[in-house]
């Protein structure tokens, strides 16, 4: 329920495209580094419960993107986590 809430609350759109379908909508790090937060926090559901406690930060730090947005930003800006791979 936490990950729905914060969807909710950071617009439940898609920053770039617009989709709005939820089971599709990913919370992003706009300034990348969000698999380092999830580490930091110890897991995805305590960084959820924690900007949900910080609402304010939240919206300075995360966007809502649809799943094709979110991958094609991550490749863009070079931030894919864990081993890179080519796509041809």
């Amino acid at each position: 329920m936490g990950r729905t809430q914060l969807v909710d609350v950071l617009g439940a759109v898609c920053k770039i495209c617009g989709f709005n379908d939820k089971r599709a909508l990913q919370i992003d790090h706009i300034n990348g580094g969000g698999h380092q937060e999830v580490m930091r926090f110890g897991s995805y559901y305590l960084m959820i419960g924690y900007y949900l406690q910080h609402l304010d930060e939240a919206k300075t730090k995360l966007q809502i993107l649809c799943a094709n947005c979110n991958w094609i930003k991550k490749h863009k800006n070079n931030e894919l986590s864990g081993p890179k791979r080519l796509y041809h």
